[in-house]
């Protein structure tokens, strides 16, 4: 976590895009993304931009306050009302409290594509 929080978007997906190929010549033909931001990567092995083994994206995970993938510091609490963290604007991860909030950001990854979703 400590990468994702000191760099952005962009080196995430030559990462991602590194280990897609490198996961392919060790013979995977087919990954589940287990939460994440690997829409764009699953695109782009899909129109053949990079090497890689097919993807089913989960997109971000969901978590409520301050369970196991609320990833915040101390001092982003309190949050601020109607604002995202910059990791969940990131799509790293979503807090989601309560059944209409989950119901929300289940609907949102799967409008940017999850094939399952990550709770």
């Amino acid at each position: 976590m400590g990468q994702v929080m000191t760099t952005n978007e962009g080196y995430w997906n030559l990462l991602a895009a590194r280990a897609q190929r490198n996961a392919l010549y060790r013979g995977f033909t087919t990954v589940r993304e287990a939460a994440g931001p690997m829409f764009d990567i699953a695109r782009a092995t899909d129109q053949g931009l990079i090497e890689g083994p097919r993807l089913f994206p989960s997109g971000p995970a969901i978590s409520q306050t301050g369970g196991h993938m609320d990833f915040r510091f101390t001092r982003d609490v309190p949050a601020t009302p109607n604002s995202l963290h910059s990791l969940e604007r990131a799509d790293q991860f979503y807090i989601a409290d309560g059944v209409p909030e989950v119901i929300k950001r289940v609907r949102e990854n799967l409008m940017q594509g999850a094939t399952q979703i990550k709770l």
